[in-house]
């Protein structure tokens, strides 16, 4: 696993996926400093930071950056589990709880032949022994097509009233001259324990600063 890039302007990551980056030699710099045209990577925001961070991170975005949205659950504004993202026709942020969608029908990931899972299982469906606690049951639904697609799932005649569940997991959003890079795994959560997910967070800031 390795980073290919000099730095990265990051605000709400966790402190291993901050020890991660250094040990990699990557500088992290206050989110604060981003310009245009430079790598984004926002983690968990707290609520009361989240329409500064938002409104400046796409406001980049419209300009060159490029914005790698680790937390789906940073999206949430009050009861609107979708209030931060910029499209028109926005995703659905499911499920609209913190419970997994893989409670007992479990959905298929497909993890698609793409530069985000270089070196690693892909291709096909994703292995649960290989990417184990990264798939955490949770998707993007629907609204406004995605610009590229790395993984989606599927689980046709899921026990709901659609008779049906899926949608996107990590994908990217085309935003003015950048984009938004929407993920639903747990990388936060896993980097530093589980190396699918070192291994993940590594490729996709590859491609993305080779993007820029």
């Amino acid at each position: 696993t390795a980073v290919h890039i000099p730095s990265v302007y990051a605000c709400g990551l966790s402190v291993n996926a901050e020890a991660f980056l250094r040990e990699q030699g990557v500088e992290i710099r206050p989110f604060a400093q981003a310009a245009p045209h430079t790598l984004i990577v926002i983690g968990e925001i707290a609520p009361e930071d989240r329409e500064a961070v938002w409104t400046r991170a796409f406001a980049l975005a419209k300009q060159g950056a490029r914005v790698l949205a680790l937390d789906s659950f940073s999206f949430i504004k009050d009861e609107d589990w979708e209030g931060w993202l910029p499209m028109e026709d926005r995703p659905d942020n499911a499920p609209h709880m913190q419970r997994s969608l893989d409670w007992l029908y479990h959905l298929e990931y497909i993890a698609k032949k793409h530069p985000y899972f270089e070196g690693m299982p892909c291709g096909r469906i994703m292995d649960w022994d290989y990417y184990m606690n990264l798939i955490r049951g949770r998707v993007w639904r629907g609204g406004v097509t995605p610009d590229d697609v790395a993984a989606a799932s599927v689980s046709p005649g899921y026990c709901n009233l659609r008779g049906y569940e899926g949608g996107l997991n990590l994908g990217t959003y085309r935003m003015g001259e950048g984009a938004l890079i929407l993920n639903n795994f747990n990388i936060l959560g896993e980097i530093g324990r589980n190396p699918a997910a070192d291994r993940l967070l590594a490729n996709i800031l590859n491609e993305e600063n080779r993007r820029l």
